[in-house]
C-alpha cells in the first residue's frame, strides 16, 4: 500500500520516530499519544497529522503506522486494544512511563533504541499477554519502580543491566509466571 503525504515525507527523510502497531481487532477504538507532532495511519493508507501533547483516537482499518521526524522524547499507547507493537526508531525517546501501562492483549512487543531512556516507571505494568520480554538496553535507566509490575503471564526475563537504577520498587510484583528470574547488574 502506498503511503502519501507526510507519512511518505517522515521516511524519506528519515524518521526520529517510528512505529507499527497490529490492533485486537477493528472494532475495538486505539489510543496513542505522543510528546511532539507526528502522523498517525489507521490502517488505511492516509497519514493524519497530530500536534505533540494530543491523544489521538481511531478505530483502525490495518495496522497502524505512527511517524515523527521531530526528537520524540515520551509516547503511549493508551488502549488495551493492542496485540504487537514493533518501535524501530526510537534514539531520542527519554521516558517510556506508563508507554504500554495496561496493553494485557499485547503478545509481541520489539524497541530499537531505548539507550538514551532514564525513565521505565509503570512502563510495562500489566502486559499480562507477554510470556517473554525482549532484551532492551537499560543502562540510563532509573527509576523502574513498577516497571514490570502484574505482567503476569511473564515466565521468561532477561539479563538486563541496571547498573544506574535508583528504584526497583515493586518492579515485578505480580508476575506470578515467572519460574526462573536472573541476575540483575546491578
Amino acid at each position: 500500500m502506498a503511503r502519501t503525504g507526510l507519512f511518505r515525507r517522515a521516511v524519506e527523510i528519515g524518521a526520529l520516530f517510528e512505529a507499527t502497531a497490529v490492533p485486537f481487532d477493528f472494532v475495538a477504538t486505539c489510543t496513542f499519544t505522543c510528546s511532539h507532532a507526528h502522523t498517525v495511519d489507521w490502517g488505511d493508507g492516509t497519514a493524519i497529522s497530530y500536534l505533540g501533547g494530543t491523544t489521538n483516537t481511531a478505530v483502525p482499518t490495518g495496522d497502524i503506522l505512527i511517524n515523527s521526524v521531530e526528537a520524540v522524547t515520551t509516547f503511549r499507547f493508551n488502549s488495551n486494544t493492542y496485540t504487537s507493537i514493533n518501535i524501530t526508531a526510537s534514539s531520542t525517546v527519554t521516558s517510556l512511563y506508563q508507554s504500554f501501562y495496561f496493553c494485557t492483549k499485547l503478545t509481541s512487543l520489539a524497541i530499537a533504541d531505548t539507550s538514551n531512556v532514564t525513565i521505565f516507571f509503570h512502563t510495562f505494568r500489566s502486559c499480562n499477554g507477554l510470556v517473554s520480554f525482549p532484551l532492551i538496553d537499560t543502562s540510563a535507566g532509573t527509576d523502574f519502580a513498577s516497571a514490570w509490575r502484574d505482567c503476569s503471564g511473564l515466565e521468561t526475563f532477561p539479563i538486563l543491566d541496571m547498573i544506574s537504577a535508583d528504584s526497583l520498587y515493586q518492579s515485578w510484583e505480580g508476575c506470578t509466571g515467572l519460574t526462573t528470574f536472573p541476575v540483575l547488574d546491578t
